[in-house]
């Protein structure tokens, strides 16, 4: 998914949901040096600190740029939110990847050229963590076994009679993804 010239030292993730998770877990595996998770959650930071984040910054109003500092060789977008992604885009340095995991609001859309010069960056939508359904559930099992997924540390279950208190949980962000066990 990354460009071949992108370096793999300095990754930032914006979103910490189940999809940012997965992110962070594989941006872990692939080595690189530096990742630094976003959310407005404090509770899911720490998470993400405990899964590998090496940086964690709690979103309070500031925009991207300022809460990143220094440019990243690549972004990764979890929340579909239009005006993060503008903000994405500019926090990458010349030949960086944005990679965009969160789709986007139907009838929204944002232009390149209102970023000016792109300097080799690029912008790329993934679908299904970018691979082929059978290769990526073999991969993500392998690390799981390995200890290097651990996507169970995402869930939280609960009896099918407190569902309105796992919809509740997850909206706080005090769970990444709430599981209801039905009888």
């Amino acid at each position: 998914m990354f460009n071949s010239l992108t370096p793999r030292k300095r990754i930032a993730i914006v979103g910490a949901g189940a999809v940012g998770f997965g992110a962070l877990m594989a941006a872990r595996v692939e080595g690189w040096q530096e990742i630094i998770v976003i959310d407005q959650h404090a509770d899911r930071l720490t998470l993400a600190r405990e899964l590998g984040a090496t940086e964690i910054r709690l979103a309070n109003g500031s925009d991207l740029p300022t809460l990143i500092g220094d440019k990243v060789d690549a972004i990764i977008d979890c929340t579909g939110n239009i005006s993060l992604i503008e903000q994405a885009i500019d926090c990458i340095g010349p030949l960086g990847t944005c990679l965009l995991l969160g789709g986007a609001p139907v009838g929204e859309s944002f232009r390149a050229e209102q970023f000016g010069v792109l300097w080799g960056k690029r912008i790329q939508g993934v679908l299904g963590g970018g691979g082929t359904s059978e290769a990526l559930l073999g991969r993500l099992m392998a690390l799981h076994l390995a200890g290097k997924f651990p996507f169970e540390r995402l869930l939280t279950y609960y009896p099918q009679s407190q569902i309105n208190q796992a919809i509740e949980d997850s909206q706080k962000g005090s769970v990444v993804k709430p599981v209801i066990r039905m009888p």
